[in-house]
This record gives structure tokens, sequence and C-alpha cells, in this order.
């Protein structure tokens, strides 16, 4: 994508903001850190450290996409609220539901990332971190990725109440997502700057 957008005419504004890239680094750095977490399952030390690192590779994402917005007063304001929701959320999990940094196998054969299993009320908290995914979306008015944003907070919903698990299909819906990037840039462009066909 970086090198369609440097050096090809077919380009996406969206990619001119570089937060997208630093988002996308997120994104893969996750499945990175996943396919670690399935090779270091049983060793708990690796596996408690990877775990962490994942919650912070999920936690930094909404901050980032935030990034994305070019008017400040609505950037620095997401920015000033996130950050506000990850003080009292760490503030009241560390009272009643402490963090337990291990990542596990679930019964649907997807890694369960225990450090977001939330009983009951604190789904509320996850209600709100899924909101700072979406709301950079009205800001940054991009059908794409508000699209991608949606479908995978979707999936993402239906596995946690039907498995408990959030890991796993980051990486189905990032290949995904990186697949239906490279048709459009190397067939949708194309396509449309000749009007069809040859």
């Amino acid at each position: 994508v970086f090198f369609t957008q440097t050096f090809s005419k077919y380009k996406i504004a969206l990619f001119s903001n570089p937060f997208i890239y630093v988002f996308l680094l997120e994104v893969i750095s996750v499945q990175f850190v996943e396919f670690l977490l399935w090779r270091n399952l049983h060793n708990k030390r690796v596996n408690g450290a990877l775990s962490y690192l994942c919650s912070w590779l999920v936690g930094i994402q909404p901050p980032t996409l935030a990034l994305l917005i070019e008017e400040p007063t609505p950037r620095n304001t997401l920015l000033v609220l996130y950050g506000i929701l990850v003080l009292v959320y760490y503030g009241f999990r560390q009272q009643v539901n402490p963090f337990q940094f291990h990542t596990t196998v679930a019964k649907n054969g997807h890694l369960n990332w225990n450090w977001l299993n939330l009983n009951g009320y604190e789904n509320t908290f996850l209600f709100a971190f899924l909101a700072f995914y979406l709301l950079p979306m009205i800001f940054i008015r991009n059908n794409l990725l508000t699209s991608v944003i949606v479908v995978t907070m979707v999936v993402s919903l239906y596995f946690y109440y039907t498995a408990g698990t959030f890991g796993s299909m980051w990486c189905w819906m990032s290949n995904v997502g990186f697949l239906l990037l490279l048709v459009y840039i190397l067939l949708v462009l194309p396509f449309i700057e000749y009007n069809g066909l040859c």
C-alpha cells in the first residue's frame, strides 16, 4: 500500500495520513503476537508477557484511529475521553476483577485472551471501548475503513458472546481486508480509470 501511494498513480486518500500505517502495524502486530502465543501457550512466563503486549496493542488502536481525525477539537476530545476511560477501567478492574495476563485455547479452538474476560456489568466497559473504534469514523468519513471496523466489531462480538474469544479472528479479518485492498488497488482503480475493460 505504501509503495502504491508513493510510486503509482493509484492512490487512496485514507493512506495519505501516516497514522493509518501505524494503525495497520498495530493490527498486524496483534497477528504476530497471536502467532507467538500459539507457539508459547505452555510457557507461562512468555505467555504472560505476550498477553500483556497484546493487551497494549489492542488498547492503543482506538487512540491511533482518533489520530486519523484532521480536526483538532474532536481528535483531542476523543483522546482525552479515551484516556479517562482507560484510567477508570484499569482502576475498576484492579479492585473488582484483576487482570490475568494469560492466553489459553477456548472450546472453539480460538485463542482466549483471559485478560479480556469480563463479568456481567463489566461488559459496559467493553461497549465503551468499542465506541472508541466507531466514534473516530464519524469524523474520518471513510466508508472503506468504517465498513472494515463495523464488520470486525460484529464478528468480534459474535465470537465473544458465543465462545468468549476475541483472538484468532483478527487474522482472518486483516487478511481479508488486505486482500480486498489489493484487489481495489490492482484491479478496481485501473478498471475505473479506463472506464471498463480494454
